[in-house]
């Protein structure tokens, strides 16, 4: 029986070379595309030599912004999209909503949840298709949050 221990894993390894730098640069970040190699140059400056983990980015979107371009924006876009979250979960999922039947809606509210789950532990955003499916999943969010707003104007009742 072989024990596994989380924290040696390879991406906690990864999260932790990005915290220990978001640290020295909290504010301003440390720019665009510099994880890989102020990854590999901190990893190999110890007395005890280890296996360096060959990583291009920190395997975490919110550390990723963090890393590159400071807390501060990081702190503003996770926020952003987890109010977008709970807003349309609200408009969605309440009680009194007449969205509450709406299937599609759910599945479109599920899969933006699963979107922004899956990267907190991997960042797919990098390659372009999935960024634009990304961004229609997130801006039909804000279309189902603002749904009965436009129908009130237009006098339609929804489905």
């Amino acid at each position: 029986f072989m024990q596994f221990n989380f924290f040696a894993a390879p991406r906690m390894e990864i999260w932790k070379s990005a915290l220990s730098r978001i640290f020295q640069r909290p504010f301003w970040g440390w720019g665009a595309s510099t994880f890989e190699k102020l990854h590999i140059d901190n990893n190999t400056n110890f007395k005890i030599p280890k296996q360096i983990i060959n990583a291009t980015h920190s395997h975490n979107m919110p550390l990723e912004l963090a890393h590159n371009f400071g807390i501060p924006l990081a702190i503003v876009l996770v926020f952003t999209i987890v109010f977008l979250l709970f807003i349309s979960w609200k408009r969605i999922f309440s009680k009194d909503s007449d969205l509450r039947n709406s299937r599609i809606n759910k599945i479109w509210f599920s899969s933006s949840l699963i979107v922004f789950i899956s990267h907190l532990t991997d960042v797919t955003y990098y390659d372009g298709k999935i960024s634009i499916l990304i961004s229609i999943l997130f801006a039909g969010l804000r279309c189902i949050i603002n749904e009965k707003k436009d129908n009130l104007k237009r006098n339609i009742k929804p489905l």
